[in-house]
């Protein structure tokens, strides 16, 4: 059975969340190695640029988060097991996107995948115990968080419809969508969730320009809501 991406992401953002609180445990931060093959891209790099989320190809994040894994699992002995289940949610994942799934599929796989690079790479750079090479390059660091960011800040703007009432159903949809947006905290989300039920109303199949618009709109709200749920707003980007 094809499981929702609400379930993917709740299976594989709990165990990047164990690997991220055991990050934060106290320990003398190891220090960079001089002589590190890390690639350090000058300022002007233009991969450093803003990462859009639109046309992104989840497969960038994807092959760098299995890397990752595959890294963790090897240097990693005390953390084989959830690294071998994050590894395998992962993987089934990425199979399930066929090749004519809708952009939202691919850009949320995207994020998942970021999601463990971030995670796991950021377990073992903090680990002083590991003998290990970095799995990332800094440039490869830079381009997961700054994706993230931008897929998590992503705010659809209303275009006008033409039609004064839709105009004043999608402005209050979005003034909902923002309240979401703005949740730090599981009981704020669940408030602001009656907010856009209520924002959410019927449009009719003619004004497609619209319906694009409402649908944008409420992804924005699961994007927000994902978050706080899962408690991916407590990985440091």
């Amino acid at each position: 059975m094809t499981r929702s991406w609400h379930e993917w992401m709740r299976r594989i953002a709990l165990i990047v969340l164990v690997v991220a609180c055991g990050s934060k445990e106290s320990r003398p931060r190891k220090e960079p190695d001089k002589t590190s093959s890390e690639v350090r891209p000058s300022p002007g790099d233009a991969s450093l640029q803003e990462v859009s989320v639109t046309g992104a190809d989840p497969m960038t994040f994807c092959d760098s988060a299995k890397r990752v894994l595959r890294r963790a699992i090897e240097c990693m002995p005390s953390r084989v097991d959830e690294t071998e289940s994050a590894l395998s949610n992962l993987e089934s994942l990425i199979s399930e996107l066929t090749a004519d799934a809708p952009q939202s599929a691919r850009e949320r796989t995207a994020a998942l995948c970021a999601l463990n690079v971030i995670a796991f790479d950021l377990e073992m750079r903090a680990r002083t115990d590991l003998k290990c090479p970095a799995a990332l390059s800094v440039d490869e660091r830079a381009r997961n968080r700054a994706y993230l960011v931008a897929y998590y800040g992503h705010r659809m703007k209303p275009r006008p419809s033409g039609d004064s009432k839709l105009d004043q159903q999608l402005s209050a949809l979005a003034a909902a969508r923002d309240v979401m947006c703005s949740c730090a905290d599981l009981a704020c989300v669940q408030q602001a969730q009656k907010t856009v039920d209520t924002a959410v109303t019927p449009i009719p199949r003619e004004m497609k320009t619209a319906m694009e618009d409402a649908a944008s709109l409420v992804d924005d709200v699961s994007r927000c809501a994902d978050r706080i749920e899962a408690g991916l707003h407590e990985l440091p980007l």
